[in-house]
């Protein structure tokens, strides 16, 4: 009988039946669980923990495990038909703008990116502290270029996670989009003195130096990132970036001050991505 209660109360340690704030090490204990399983216990937590703004987005990445083996297609109505059995779930709503935003970016039409927004924004409604719904409205309106619109969603999601260094990032890449270079200089400083190692932030750092013509600071920046990770995306266009810069200054010299050649710099896909499940 002892050991029996002994089982009943480490299982409520773990489901953070306790009452108390639930710690890291908590949630990683979930992270082994089966798909399935997992969903029940974040519903569960959510259930006694509604103002953890962590469990939306774990619940968000185990719910979306279960639709991913889906074609794309068939997952929009998987998600759908969830959604109708459960009209107020800002986790399901958000991974509907997952499943719409797929369907944009695999060439299916761009009104899908419209659809993905709504959902969106409406998961955001639902759930004004789900830090993934919140940061996705952001990110899309990035993608159309109304960065005003994303500025402003983007601080909505910093005031749910000041130190969320993806948020970070995005809303220095918003203000750099605007000009406002300065502003996004300090928003990459930002992040990596949180994360010094923070790729996405060295390389945006490094476009915002070649913008204003410190060329040398923007190189350093660059190898900086080759330095962190070189099998990475964003370090094999900050290499090129780099040896490009440096062949332009190189000329640059021996032509007594006159750029012999226009510098293109390679795009990177780390500093201003859609907001994810984690």
């Amino acid at each position: 009988m002892r050991k029996r209660l002994m089982s009943i109360v480490l299982l409520a340690l773990v489901l953070g039946g306790c009452g108390g704030p639930l710690s890291e090490k908590q949630l990683a204990a979930l992270e082994g669980l089966p798909a399935a399983e997992r969903v029940q216990r974040l519903e569960a937590l959510m259930a006694r923990h509604p103002d953890d703004a962590r469990l939306p987005n774990l619940l968000g990445r185990a719910r979306w495990e279960l639709y991913e083996p889906l074609e794309p297609f068939a997952r929009v109505e998987a998600v759908k038909s969830d959604l109708r059995a459960d009209p107020e779930n800002a986790v399901v709503s958000k991974l509907l703008g997952d499943s719409f935003y797929d369907l944009a970016t695999a060439g299916q039409g761009s009104n899908y990116l419209d659809s993905a927004l709504f959902a969106y924004e409406n998961a955001a409604l639902k759930a004004p502290r789900y830090l993934a719904a919140v940061g996705s409205v952001g990110a899309l309106y990035d993608e159309k270029e109304d960065f005003e619109q994303a500025v402003a969603w983007y601080e909505r999601a910093l005031d749910i996670d000041p130190q969320d260094i993806t948020t970070i990032c995005n809303i220095g890449a918003s203000h750099y989009n605007q000009g406002h270079y300065d502003v996004a200089v300090d928003y990459y400083r930002r992040a990596l003195a949180l994360d010094p190692d923070c790729q996405d932030a060295h390389y945006n750092l490094g476009v915002a130096f070649a913008e204003a013509n410190i060329y040398r600071e923007a190189i350093n920046e660059w190898r900086q990132v080759v330095a962190i990770d070189s099998t990475t995306a964003v370090a094999v266009n900050a290499a090129k970036n780099a040896d490009m810069l440096e062949d332009v200054l190189q000329e640059t010299i021996y032509r007594q001050g006159r750029k012999s050649r226009r510098l293109r710099l390679e795009d990177s896909s780390g500093g201003r991505g859609q907001q994810g499940d984690d």
